[in-house]
């Protein structure tokens, strides 16, 4: 429901002629026309009135707006395997020559693919025996 953006209703046509006048009504929310119709019990006007009272609608937009970028991201991130394979080669670079020896031979002796999570980024890096 809408609680913050008052809009305007079309009460009436009046046509004089080949011409329309239309008539509307005083601007108000969605929320004020329901709560002024009376369908509502007193306990549940009370309710919206609360809500409205609780919903900052400049930080509801800035929320709507994150989560629209984020999608918008998502719907448009391209894999790039020659980029992933660049990356995952300077994570491994970062380590000493023990412990990348060490991770290998782990991953040799058991034959399993041994992940490690990088020190700067926080990224999972495979280490593949071989």
């Amino acid at each position: 429901m809408n609680l913050f953006q008052p809009s305007v209703k079309l009460i009436k046509v009046i046509r004089k002629g080949s011409r329309k006048k239309r008539v509307y009504d005083e601007p108000r929310t969605p929320m004020d026309r329901l709560l002024a119709s009376g369908y509502l019990d007193e306990k549940r006007c009370e309710e919206l009135k609360a809500l409205r009272g609780r919903i900052d609608p400049f930080k509801l937009s800035e929320v709507v707006n994150h989560k629209l970028e984020r999608i918008w991201e998502l719907a448009h991130y391209r894999y790039k395997p020659a980029e992933e394979e660049k990356k995952a080669k300077d994570k491994l670079d970062e380590l000493s020559s023990v412990e990348r020896e060490t991770l290998e031979a782990i991953s040799q002796a058991f034959g399993i693919t041994v992940y490690i999570r990088s020190r700067r980024g926080g990224d999972l890096v495979a280490v593949n025996h071989g």
